[in-house]
């Protein structure tokens, strides 16, 4: 599988670290978010380029994209290099690039005349709950820094040319950098049919809501992992009563007046998230609200919940394959091919460890 990522795609951290998607762990291009940013010239510089033609001659290790989880476990794949993908309310200067994309994308080409389809903006770390898996946890603590506003706003000729953003952080509804930025695409016609997409808590989402109404196409990641008492205990301060009623509200939005508006759902698949599987996906169900899953990001201080490097912390679950089970037929039943995808490829794994464990 050819990754098509790198041609489309433009990641910016809060730390200074840019590149290409979030699953990349090659050579990232340090920036100075103090100073004015040249994307021109950090989009096709030599680290890039090089990641560009290794990925392009199939060479994913060298790459930067070995154990990718995104072609490991068949994310979701977003339809960039599909031509009649372009939504046709688009601009001319915005088909105009997404097309240049396609080319230099079908031709291997490395360095580029075009420019990203989809910026991804990891805006900072500030979050309003604590999650027991969180990766940021570490870098919380030590890094307070963020991508400022005026940053992204001296990029409007670049960002204007862009289909979509992904914002998060952090909880991108705590930051006040984003709060900035959403008021300047909101008052700046270039962006009236940007696509949106915020990977949320969603706890704060009730109090966001008329921040998000001028925009045409907003899209919702709403990381939940489990219901109830369980998603209780996995996001600390988080009530899930609470964020329940957000997240209906925001489908009562889309049925009553914003139809291209959208919202799904996502777990990390941990011992916590496994115990009552099925729980939350009939949850999902029941409510029309579609998952993604991903497998749990191993860190030192939540090896207590890595059922993939200790399978030995699946004896602490009885039913673990009915859970699987369960929760994949129901993902089949909807048609949601791109859970039960990732679902299938985690039993697999977490099968296979198991049954290493058992000699």
């Amino acid at each position: 599988m050819k990754c098509h990522r790198p041609w489309f795609e433009f990641t910016l951290r809060f730390n200074g670290k840019a590149g290409f998607c979030l699953f990349y762990r090659g050579q990232t291009v340090p920036v100075d978010l103090s100073k004015p940013l040249d994307l021109a010239q950090i989009w096709n510089q030599p680290a890039l380029q090089e990641a560009r033609k290794a990925i392009g001659e199939g060479d994913c290790d060298h790459a930067g994209c070995a154990n990718c989880s995104y072609l490991k476990y068949q994310l979701t794949t977003p339809p960039y290099a599909h031509r009649e993908m372009i939504p046709p309310f688009l601009s001319d200067r915005q088909k105009e690039n997404w097309l240049k994309a396609i080319a230099s994308y079908e031709a291997g080409e490395v360095r580029l005349d075009s420019f990203p389809v989809r910026y991804i903006f990891e805006f900072g770390t500030l979050c309003n709950i604590d999650c027991i898996m969180c990766i940021q946890r570490e870098e919380r603590t030590r890094n307070k820094d963020l991508i400022g506003a005026e940053r992204l706003i001296e990029m409007k000729d670049y960002l204007s040319l862009a289909d979509g953003f992904v914002i998060q952080g952090g909880e991108p509804f705590a930051l006040p950098n984003v709060k900035a930025f959403l008021e300047f695409l909101a008052g700046d016609p270039c962006f009236s049919n940007t696509h949106l997409a915020f990977v949320t808590n969603g706890t704060l989402l009730g109090s966001f809501m008329d921040r998000l109404r001028p925009f045409r196409r907003v899209q919702l990641s709403v990381s939940l992992d489990a219901i109830g008492a369980d998603y209780e205990a996995i996001r600390r301060k988080a009530s899930w009563a609470s964020t329940e009623r957000n997240l209906l509200q925001f489908k009562e939005t889309i049925a009553k007046d914003k139809p291209e508006w959208g919202i799904n759902v996502s777990s990390v698949i941990m011992k916590s998230s496994l115990r009552h599987l099925s729980s939350y996906v009939a949850w999902c169900c029941a409510n029309d609200i579609e998952t993604i899953f991903y497998p749990m990001i191993a860190r030192d201080f939540s090896q207590d919940e890595d059922i993939f490097n200790h399978p030995e912390l699946l004896d602490e679950l009885p039913d673990w394959q009915g859970e699987l089970e369960a929760a994949l037929a129901m993902c089949r039943g909807k048609g949601w091919q791109n859970a039960a995808s990732t679902l299938s490829n985690i039993q697999k794994e977490l099968l296979g460890g198991f049954a290493r464990l058992r000699g």
